[in-house]
């Protein structure tokens, strides 16, 4: 088959289709409209469903389950459709996942501080050549020895001495 009659073909499946489109638009082939209907709740349920066993799985796993559940579910979930048993279990894995959260916030800032302390500490070493630091293992606890430094004397000449005369 040659282009130009691939061309036509493809030409005559868009004016097919165009005019097909226009036809269901103005509501005719009804059974078409039935069936994108049955297929949009369809579509509608498996997302509530989806968006449920994603929530259960975060809920169990205890890390972020990839699904999108940006749009409002057309179908509602009833919390009472959910077994008392499955809800203490829920509320006791719930209560772990903030514990848990709460452990790794704390270590993520002992962590920071544990660098921001080592950053003072080089910073300190390169503004002071020949100091010796000590750091302690108590935070906050910081030494510095400074050995000693030989006398310098400096002497100014006397330069001539000012009055000031009253007007």
């Amino acid at each position: 088959m040659n282009p130009a009659t691939k061309g036509w073909y493809w030409l005559a499946a868009g004016v097919l289709a165009l005019g097909l489109n226009g036809y269901y638009q103005d509501g005719g082939l009804p059974w078409v409209h039935s069936l994108a209907q049955r297929s949009g709740t369809a579509m509608a349920e498996t997302r509530s469903e989806a968006g449920r066993f994603g929530q259960l799985a975060e809920i169990a796993v205890g890390q972020h389950v990839l699904c999108d559940r940006s749009g409002q579910p057309d179908a509602t979930v009833v919390s009472a459709a959910i077994a008392p048993q499955l809800q203490d279990r829920m509320a006791e894995i719930q209560l772990r996942l903030a514990e848990a959260q709460q452990a790794r916030m704390q270590a993520q800032l002992a962590r920071m501080q544990q660098v921001m302390v080592r950053r003072a500490v080089e910073r300190a070493r390169a503004g002071i050549e020949h100091t010796q630091l000590a750091v302690f293992s108590d935070p906050g606890q910081v030494r510095v020895v400074v050995p000693r430094v030989p006398r310098v004397g400096v002497h100014v000449p006397q330069g001539p001495s000012i009055e000031v005369m009253p007007n």
